[in-house]
């Protein structure tokens, strides 16, 4: 491998891979059985490859660091053994991280480090010469984006010095790899195995006056013991920027993605009753952890892997998530006398976070004992996460038929916890295995493989807030329609394994209130059951505040109004609603007319100011006192008026309002109305479909419904023109006021609504 380096520093790499048994994603390519979708799927992933590598090593020539150590010195190149001496007495045994402990035992790790308040690297070109290296590693590795390389360590490595066989936890976030430097010292032995999938990378950096090695985090590495001088190494911790976008589209545009493609789409055509898999899950190369796992995070393969599927995906109705996998296992062992009655052991571990201490947990191969009989096994998704990382569900079941590589959990690294004998029962062994993968879901099979999980509403939650953008598509609705109606259906298909809590139904309120993609009318009468499920105040106070949001995003008062009137049916009694909810309705209700008093309001807002007044004791008083001063502010909308009184004559008519008093305050809002209104703005039905025709043929739409909404139809001025001979009197005179206004107006009056009149 060539490098591109300062003229101070020349790289020569060294590639020397051992082939080793086990599973290998990304050293060949499959041959399958076309007529076998599952395979074809699978054979279309796994060609998708980017050039890198787990691990790699090179010779470094003339690399000068300038190291500085307190209380030693300026620090000689090649290191002599005096000043190495003097080093190991300022410096301290290295500990490892062993599941939450954090351990010293020189028979797992032996070696003297020093933390970089100890140390300077005071040569002024080092930051240039770790820049370059660090892109050589972005290079080698196959990672499309630029590199941070913090400073860890400084480790010295004496004779006998070893590390048995681990892998890195993550220190900081976004970290992904370890790159180490090892100083000009002369030694022996000391020899570095990196293991991934079946491969191996051994590093010789005896073998080289200078030298460095990287490799991804969840590699396991080997430090084999120094024969004989000293191993002087910088570790660094190696990042990239979450936010920075990976990978770059010139790079997806190198790949042929059409097999996979293909593959997708014949899965598609197939009847989602028949499927033999709704969904699938592609194992990943490597291994992440519960806080890091999302699509920036991936590494090499599995990135542009991800990546891909996402871009073909996304043009079709199918969702690409992320998830661990678990698998646990449970039974006899043969008995292996043992001092410890109870221990856990680990191989490879990967159940570790972010870490104090240079590395994870070491390799215990003896300690993994074998189950004679399998007693109990689980398989589970631990957790399962959008591609931006953030968690979806968790606790899922998991079928293994649906992974698509076959006996995915064999031969991988695991998690022992031992118990030997007590009393009569014979040593037991607890296995758990752990595998990260990307999972393929059709929009129709969302339902089926969120309902796996009775414990978390995060699955409603998250496909409502999907159906809030704006090019949200027709089948997520549909998904989200059926994983509601499972969760208010416990004899459906899918049975009672799908909660609500008070996010979710925040979410599916927002969904509901969307006009342009809405809900099944169902969805108001879940609500309220999910309301009356439990304490409704306790429950109604959880979700006021998301919900209040969501109406108050209503295009209009009616739209606002019918939300409120979904969520709190008017009763007969006022007394019959609870309490946190009445509130809830009056304080929103107040809220809506406030914020239209400076709106265009039209036909569709006149009764719902009517209705409003019912949430209150006097229904009639709050028209007069806070209704009546908006219409005014609002007199010349003749669709306003003429809808505001039609409604308030039909509540006084059928006995909702005291019929006297109501007939004064249509009266005083009718004789505003006759003298502001222009009756040139009715127009016939005819008209209005005439001007909507007209709209789909370039004319502006939502200008005219702007325009219709204020406008009031023909038919609805004769209901009002019954209405003023009901509620006139002599001293009012409202029909020959009406009657003189509109024959004023008629001059105005388009000639083909005169017809009409």
């Amino acid at each position: 491998m060539a490098s591109v380096l300062p003229p101070s520093v020349k790289a020569e790499v060294s590639d020397v891979k051992v082939d080793m048994p086990g599973r290998d994603a990304t050293s060949h390519t499959i041959s399958v059985d076309p007529g076998d979708l599952k395979d074809e799927l699978l054979q279309a992933i796994e060609n998708i490859q980017v050039d890198g590598t787990f691990a790699s090593s090179a010779a470094v020539n003339r690399l000068s660091a300038g190291v500085f150590v307190h209380g030693v010195g300026d620090i000689a190149m090649p290191l002599t053994e005096f000043q190495a001496c003097q080093m190991i007495a300022k410096a301290r045994q290295a500990p490892y991280g062993k599941g939450s402990e954090t351990i010293v035992d020189t028979s797992v790790r032996n070696t003297w480090e020093l933390d970089p308040g100890q140390f300077e690297l005071r040569d002024p070109t080092w930051i240039a010469q770790l820049q370059i290296l660090c892109k050589q590693v972005a290079k080698t590795l196959g990672i499309n984006g630029t590199i941070k390389a913090e400073l860890y360590k400084m480790l010295i490595y004496e004779k006998g010095a070893m590390f048995k066989a681990h892998t890195d936890t993550e220190k900081i976030p976004g970290m992904f790899g370890t790159l180490v430097v090892c100083l000009p010292s002369t030694h022996q032995g000391g020899d570095v195995v990196l293991r991934h999938n079946g491969q191996a990378h051994v590093f010789a950096s005896s073998t080289y006056a200078q030298s460095c090695a990287f490799w991804y985090s969840d590699v396991s590495h080997e430090v084999l013991p120094v024969t004989s001088g000293y191993r002087w190494v910088l570790t660094y911790n190696l990042a990239l920027d979450p936010t920075q976008p990976r990978p770059s589209a010139s790079l997806l545009s190198q790949i042929n993605t059409q097999p996979l493609r293909q593959a997708l789409n014949r899965w598609l055509a197939e009847d989602p009753e028949n499927r033999e898999n709704e969904y699938f899950y592609h194992v990943l190369d490597h291994d992440y952890t519960e806080a890091s796992i999302s699509l920036n995070a991936l590494k090499a393969h599995d990135l542009i892997r991800v990546q891909a599927l996402k871009e073909e995906c996304s043009k079709l109705p199918v969702d690409v998530y992320l998830a661990l996998l678990k698998k646990m296992e449970s039974g006899s062992v043969e008995y292996c006398p043992d001092p410890y009655d109870r221990r856990s052991f680990y191989r490879s571990g990967y159940y570790g976070g972010y870490g104090d201490y240079d590395d994870d947990d070491e390799e215990d191969e003896d300690g993994f004992h074998a189950l004679d009989e399998v007693l109990e096994s689980e398989h589970k998704v631990l957790t399962l996460v959008d591609l931006d990382g953030h968690t979806v569900t968790k606790g899922l079941e998991l079928d293994e038929e649906d992974i698509l590589q076959e006996d995915a959990f064999e031969d991988i690294d695991g998690r022992e916890e031992y118990e030997g004998y007590m009393g009569n029962s014979g040593p037991m062994a607890t296995h758990w295995y752990r595998l990260a993968t990307v999972v393929i879901a059709p929009h129709d099979s969302l339902p089926s493989l969120f309902a796996g999980n009775g414990e978390s509403p995060s699955p409603v939650a998250h496909l409502a807030r999907r159906c809030l953008l704006s090019q949200a598509p027709e089948s997520l609705f549909v998904a989200l329609d059926t994983l509601l109606s499972e969760a208010w259906n416990p004899t459906g298909r899918l049975g009672s394994r799908v909660s609500l809590d008070a996010a979710a139904v925040q979410e599916v309120v927002r969904v509901a209130l969307n006009r342009e993609r809405k809900l099944e009318p169902a969805v108001w009468d879940w609500i309220k059951e999910w309301l009356s499920g439990g304490d409704v105040n306790q429950r109604f106070k959880a979700i006021q505040k998301g919900i209040t949001s969501a109406v108050l995003l209503g295009t209009n008062l009616g739209q606002r109004a019918e939300a409120i009137t979904r969520l709190v049916p008017i009763p007969d009694q006022l007394s019959s609603i609870e309490p946190a909810a009445l509130d809830w309705a009056r304080e929103t209700a107040r809220q809506c007319l406030e914020n239209s008093a400076t709106n265009v309001l039209g036909s569709v807002d006149g009764p719902s100011m009517v209705d409003l007044a019912f949430y209150f004791d006097d229904p009639l008083a709050f028209l007069s006192e806070t209704v009546a001063p908006i219409i005014a502010k609002h007199n010349a909308s003749l669709a306003l008026a003429v809808s505001f009184l039609s409604r308030l004559m039909d509540k006084a008519s059928n006995g909702k309002l005291p019929l006297e008093n109501t007939l004064q305050l249509y009266r005083s809002i009718a004789k505003s109305m006759i003298t502001s209104v222009d009756f040139t703005k009715a127009q016939s039905h005819h008209s209005l479909d005439e001007s909507m025709k007209r709209a789909r043929y370039g004319c502006s739409l939502d200008q005219l419904r702007r325009e219709l909404s204020v406008s009031a139809t023909i038919r609805e001025l004769s209901t009002l023109f019954r209405g003023l001979k009901k509620a006139d009197t002599d001293a009012d005179n409202l029909v020959a006021s009406f009657v003189a206004k509109l024959t004023s107006d008629c001059s105005g009056i388009k000639a083909a609504e005169i017809p009409h009149l």
